[in-house]
């Protein structure tokens, strides 16, 4: 099985893709042949073997367009299709952040409250620098916290939230990184504290607030958190990952990060639903967050471009800011790209993390993003 802590790696070759990505604008504006996207994304999929790949182009409307194509498992002769469910990794922290927008613009969190000031009873152990840390620090990757946590080792048959007290319980003692709203530094442990903040303020866990105030909300009804699908049935997609040195020939494998990690990237989802929670960061007149909630998550700190679960860029074909993100268990990998601008949106996903899966997800996304343009 994948050991968690490299998911870190798998976010930062993400990111190192998301920032080279559509650099030069007629990138995005050279013509393309006319073909189904089907034949589109079965391409990319051949070029860089992949198990099996999906997308969408989203407006702000839903989804404009989709498709599917491979095997839910290498040597099974199951196809996907355009209802499979998706595991989105990091791509959950956008959602996250999102859920805590909504208990913000309720009043039962600030974006200043504090790690100490949520949890007085605590407060006396922690770490000086540590009491200080606040949401805006932890979903911004500012919190000077590391990448991950011990997630294996905090009680496998503890709920979900009692692993992430305890996760609370053991960082707090541990000197930090960096001072917290110094640096970027990228970190999962953020998210799940994150989400711990949101869990007790609301007195049920994360995956049920999440459930009840984002996914019933959007009707997203194909969504989940974990492995899709059953247990060694091939009733959804399989991860799969290479078996020497990240080189060797794919293996497919159902494996996913610890639970406690939830709120930094556990989501899965079909394309459908994800499009749903896509073009609400699209739609600038939706209902569900205030103007100055909606605008605060997609606002970096200065001199920063990682906003509130979003890296936010500067792009020509986007007409100015793009929001994105990538995910990764290390067997499946996400990308989104959002257009706010343009009122346009590209999901791609793929059941590997093979070591050139971000640079297969970027080349379909330029090629979706080049169709929605033409």
């Amino acid at each position: 099985m994948p050991h968690p802590n490299t998911l870190v790696a798998c976010f930062l070759l993400c990111q190192i893709a998301a920032a080279i990505l559509f650099a030069e604008e007629e990138t995005a504006l050279a013509p393309v042949p006319d073909k189904t996207l089907e034949q589109v994304l079965e391409e990319v999929r051949l070029e860089f073997k992949l198990p099996a790949l999906a997308g969408g182009i989203i407006t702000s409307d839903g989804m404009k367009e989709m498709a599917a194509v491979g095997k839910r498992k290498l040597g099974v002769d199951t196809a996907v299709t355009n209802n499979d469910l998706w595991h989105l990794g990091s791509c959950t922290k956008a959602m996250t952040a999102t859920l805590i927008g909504i208990l913000v613009s309720e009043g039962k969190l600030t974006w200043e409250t504090t790690l100490g000031g949520l949890f007085p009873e605590d407060a006396g152990e922690m770490d000086e620098a540590f009491r200080t840390i606040n949401l805006t620090h932890l979903l911004t990757h500012r919190s000077g916290l590391p990448a991950n946590g011990p997630w294996r080792a905090l009680g496998a048959k503890l709920s979900p939230t009692l692993q992430r007290r305890g996760l609370l319980r053991r960082m707090m003692k541990q000197p930090l990184l960096n001072e917290p709203g110094s640096q970027f530094l990228y970190s999962n442990v953020g998210y799940a504290l994150a989400g711990l903040m949101a869990e007790t303020v609301a007195g049920t866990s994360w995956e049920s607030l999440i459930q009840e105030k984002l996914f019933k909300p959007l009707a997203m009804n194909q969504v989940g958190f974990g492995i899709p699908g059953t247990i060694d049935q091939t009733d959804q997609p399989w991860g799969h990952h290479s078996t020497f040195l990240g080189f060797g020939p794919l293996k497919p494998i159902q494996a996913d990060n610890a639970s406690s990690l939830g709120p930094a990237g556990t989501v899965h989802a079909s394309l459908h639903d994800w499009a749903k929670f896509i073009a609400l960061h699209l739609n600038a007149e939706q209902k569900l967050l205030p103007p100055e909630i909606w605008n605060h998550l997609h606002t970096p700190p200065a001199d920063a471009d990682y906003a509130f679960g979003w890296t936010v860029v500067q792009r020509p074909w986007a007409g100015g800011e793009a929001l994105t993100h990538s995910g990764s268990n290390t067997v499946n990998f996400s990308v989104c790209w959002l257009a706010p601008k343009k009122d346009f949106a590209v999901i791609v996903a793929t059941n590997t993390g093979q070591p050139d899966a971000a640079l297969a997800l970027d080349k379909a996304a330029s090629q979706l993003i080049r169709r929605h343009l033409q």
